[in-house]
């Protein structure tokens, strides 16, 4: 998580973010349930959050899930999808303690000057920043792949939340965005008093942690040593198949003699692949029978997995008979089973635990404000 250096910059609304977890949401016919919202569920100091509060945001995260079923599927899960939805109701609201915890910690930081001259300038400063952080997000959203997404949904998740919605829902602009949120029974306006109260709390963190945290090379081999298995890799290899299997011919001869015939049509100097295309029965036929790199005895057919990592490279194996069929292979590369080098791995070692001494560093923190600030849920005794 990445922590904004200094709260009395502007581009502290910009910056930290809270995780938000995707969930499940609907009533017993799987549609979505109109929301009292006035009912308390949690208490941070002199700060109530009500249910109105946190079940917008599990409603806007299971909406593309809940688009993909059919009536009949909704109805068929519907206690499923309640108890996905409690569970997770519980989730989103321990992450929305944490935000008003981190807002009050802010404010209270703060003499009466500083606050309110800080909260006339960021008001002043909010609109304009959080619509250009969504529709930024939305541009981003529009162009990433699925793992991608992934990424900008953990670093951002309230804007990438936000402009995954509009993208759906082929919106470009915020008043549009207003009212498709109006459907979850939120607002731009409470989005926007959200994104506030997250970056400023986490902004909080930020200014109590300021110095960056120290990683040595003993710690760095230490894990390594402790974590070996993580940096062993099998035996894997790149390489080609011809096959007939017996379900499609009519004796074991004439799979023999159509998988021989494949063969012999290499050798006269045809192409494995052209050959592949038009007569191999493999899954990868139609990518010219090629298999992609495959780890050491995670094939099905145990012949075949012993023939592609013991055959010379670029050589046609003999006729290989399993189960199935009968099957010719010739690998294109190996790799032989080793071990990534301290050396290679060094610089990963060392961001992964200077992020779990950061995360320390906001856990005790955030123990020291719990202390100090009193907290009630609805779950408390749970």
């Amino acid at each position: 998580m990445e922590l904004i250096s200094d709260r009395h910059l502007l581009a502290i609304v910009l910056g930290c973010t809270v995780i938000v977890s995707s969930a499940w949401a609907g009533d017993e016919t799987g549609e979505d349930q109109t929301l009292a919202g006035t009912e308390i569920l949690a208490i941070v100091g002199d700060r109530h959050i009500l249910q109105g509060d946190v079940m917008p945001r599990v409603l806007m995260a299971v909406q593309p899930v809940l688009d993909k079923l059919t009536v009949e599927q909704k109805y068929l899960q519907r206690r499923e999808i309640e108890q996905q939805k409690s569970r997770l109701l519980q989730q989103m609201l321990m992450q929305e303690v944490e935000t008003k915890l981190l807002y009050m910690a802010f404010l209270q930081d703060l003499s009466v000057d500083q606050r309110q001259t800080a909260e006339e300038h960021i008001e002043s400063k909010l609109k304009e920043m959080f619509e250009n952080a969504v529709l930024e997000m939305l541009k981003k959203i529009n162009a990433a792949d699925k793992q991608e997404t992934r990424d900008l949904f953990r670093s951002a998740p309230q804007v990438a939340r936000l402009a995954k919605l509009m993208d759906m829902d082929g919106i470009e602009t915020i008043a549009e965005l207003d009212q498709l949120l109006s459907r979850f029974q939120t607002s731009v306006e409470l989005e926007r008093e959200s994104f506030k109260e997250r970056n400023l709390g986490r902004s909080f963190v930020s200014d109590k942690i300021r110095k960056r945290p120290e990683v040595n090379h003993r710690e760095m081999l230490k894990y390594y040593r402790e974590n070996i298995d993580k940096y062993e890799f099998d035996s894997t290899a790149r390489w080609e198949q011809l096959s007939v299997y017996f379900e499609n011919v009519d004796s074991r001869d004439d799979a023999y003699a159509a998988v021989a015939t494949m063969g012999n049509e290499v050798l006269q100097g045809a192409k494995l692949e052209a050959v592949a295309r038009r007569r191999s029965q493999d899954s990868r036929a139609a990518e010219g029978g090629l298999h992609d790199w495959t780890t050491k005895g995670s094939l099905v057919s145990k012949p075949i997995d012993l023939a592609v990592f013991n055959l010379p490279l670029a050589k046609l194996s003999r006729i290989i008979e399993d189960d199935r069929g009968f099957h010719i292979v010739r690998v294109l590369e190996r790799r032989q089973a080793g071990r990534v080098a301290f050396q290679d791995v060094q610089k990963e070692i060392k961001k992964k635990l200077l992020e779990g001494k950061q995360q320390d560093r906001i856990d005790k923190l955030l123990k020291e404000l719990r202390d100090a600030i009193p907290i009630w849920t609805v779950y408390d005794g749970q």
